[in-house]
């Protein structure tokens, strides 16, 4: 099947960056959160609650001189993600705390090994969240320290890496989605420093994001199967919600629109799976 062609945003839309944060959530949406009104949100907040609980009693991450760095870059993500957006809906200083430790260990190391461009899509999804999610409690050196980590550790590195040859830049598999998404979270948490870097990113990925979003069609099975499934299409939502968040337009409803995506998560329910045997 032809690859779904997509839009890259308008010149209007990057005119009305909203202010932090912008990233999957703003500061209304944060407040609605802190009252989940339905069980399973009120189930996830719990899950919230002990995964900062222990991060808070977590040892330093070790971040290896060489070798893959995509272990601990994840374990970072996780920290960070959790501890941020336990600040952000309890006002718990401590959580702020950690998560800052968090994020400066991750942003002085000297690179984040994009011989292997996943550990890169993972660190500079933690680095732009917690970027976006704690701006207003970061100094502007830490602010400083994040941006330049982003543009020198994520942004440049992904620019050199060409097209074809398997490359995952215009490639139909779970690399695409997690390399691509990755770098744009970092590249729209800094859009207002560095313009011209985020709308290249952004522009570049929705020129190929249509070709992996292709292999869900007709009836959303995914090649690489059930666990590159999570991985990638976690990854490809996260960047829907990043584009929709940070530039709201319809840009990202095309890519929700692919054929077949949206239909992706019913193979995951037992009946999906009876119906297509």
């Amino acid at each position: 099947m032809a690859p779904t062609i997509l839009v890259a945003p308008a010149e209007a839309t990057w005119a009305k960056l909203p202010g932090h944060p912008r990233l999957l959530a703003n500061a209304a949406r944060f407040e609605a959160l802190k009252t989940p009104t339905e069980e399973v949100s009120r189930q996830l907040l719990v899950l919230l609650k002990q995964q900062a609980k222990e991060a808070l009693a977590g040892e330093p991450i070790n971040f290896p001189a060489t070798g893959f760095l995509m272990g601990p870059a994840r374990q970072a993500q996780g920290r960070i993600l959790a501890l941020a957006l336990s600040y952000r809906l309890t006002g718990e200083k401590r959580y702020c705390v950690k998560a800052r430790e968090e994020l400066r260990r991750l942003c002085d190391l000297p690179e984040w090994r994009p011989s292997h461009f996943l550990d890169v899509g993972e660190a500079s999804l933690a680095a732009g969240l917690g970027l976006d999610w704690l701006y207003d409690e970061l100094s502007t050196e830490e602010r400083d320290r994040i941006a330049k980590a982003i543009v020198q550790n994520a942004i440049l590195p992904s620019l050199e890496v060409p097209s074809g040859n398997g490359s995952w830049v215009d490639g139909d598999f779970n690399w695409t989605q997690v390399c691509h998404t990755g770098v744009i979270v970092g590249a729209l948490a800094i859009a207002e420093r560095e313009p011209a870097l985020a709308r290249q990113v952004v522009e570049r990925a929705v020129r190929h994001m249509g070709k992996v979003g292709g292999t869900y069609a007709p009836d959303g099975a995914y090649a690489e199967g059930p666990s590159y499934w999570s991985y990638g299409t976690s990854f490809h939502v996260i960047l829907i919600e990043a584009l929709r968040s940070a530039l709201g337009t319809r840009h990202e409803l095309q890519l929700r629109e692919i054929p077949g995506l949206s239909e992706a998560c019913r193979l995951q329910q037992p009946d999906g799976w009876a119906n297509r045997r």
